[in-house]
């Protein structure tokens, strides 16, 4: 990619989804992060957990993450986007777990409709 980068983009990351989607390795959710975090773009990078959990609060009903980005997209503020998948992430990895998520210790689980579980 390395190569790729400097022979193409003159060694410069590009800054819009379909260029960088285009590099190899590099899917939507990736793509979206480097977005968000480098080039301070409103976007939302829907991993895993952003799909897993939206859908589990029935936030969203969807069944491919792409799907999910389009809908939050929808229905969150747009000042929140960038912020959605490092929070969504680390909920995930510390309490709503994909499996026997701890329900008894979310701060706000009177929201979670608990689909799935």
């Amino acid at each position: 990619m390395a190569g790729l980068l400097l022979k193409k983009y003159d060694g410069k990351v590009p800054n819009t989804l379909e260029e960088l989607i285009n590099l190899p390795g590099v899917g939507r959710k990736t793509a979206n992060i480097v977005l968000a975090t480098v080039f301070n773009k409103d976007v939302i990078g829907v991993d895993v957990h952003v799909h897993r959990i939206s859908n589990r609060f029935g936030i969203v009903k969807t069944k491919k993450p792409e799907e999910t980005e389009k809908q939050l997209m929808k229905i969150i503020e747009k000042k929140y986007w960038k912020k959605l998948n490092i929070a969504m992430v680390s909920y995930g990895q510390t309490l709503c777990f994909p499996r026997n998520p701890e329900c008894n210790k979310c701060p706000v689980k009177k929201y979670c409709m608990q689909i799935g579980l």
